[in-house]
């Protein structure tokens, strides 16, 4: 049964990993950052009242989908900040989400002894929120044609 679980979570995680990155162009970056926060932390939440084994391990195994939010966010950094702050914008962006993910990581070590059911609202309302937050992300920049150029002029 381990195995069966096991083999069920992996391929999951591996198509909704696959789904998700094939269409990001059609979605955009902004639309993928806010789905992916608020999907992954309803399933956090959901761990928690799901009595079937299958259930519970695909909504634990979606939680390693997040790290398709690293694309995004690296992506608006790049497009804010101007062109000679852009490679520390990026090195900064992944050096603080390394140092969260420690900080994160020792964190929930200490809830699941603890309080093991509170860590899954805990996580799963903190990522909520930071897809509500990223609504307030400006929306993608279209990159202007050449007839589009030429006609304001």
């Amino acid at each position: 049964m381990t195995f069966l679980i096991n083999s069920v979570a992996n391929v999951t995680c591996a198509v909704i990993a696959i789904v998700v990155s094939s269409t990001v162009k059609i979605i955009g970056k902004k639309n993928l950052l806010i789905a992916v926060q608020l999907i992954i932390g309803l399933f956090c939440i959901l761990i928690n009242v799901v009595t079937q084994d299958i259930l519970f391990a695909i909504f634990l195994s979606a939680l390693p989908v997040l790290g398709l939010a690293i694309g995004p966010v690296n992506a608006y950094a790049v497009e804010i900040f101007p062109t000679h702050l852009r490679g520390m914008a990026v090195s900064l962006s992944m050096m603080i989400g390394r140092v969260g993910s420690v900080f994160g990581a020792n964190v929930a070590g200490a809830m699941l002894n603890a309080v093991c059911e509170a860590t899954f609202y805990f996580f799963g309302g903190f990522l909520m929120f930071c897809g509500l937050l990223s609504f307030l992300m400006p929306g993608s920049k279209k990159k202007q044609t050449k007839e589009a150029i030429t006609t304001k002029l």
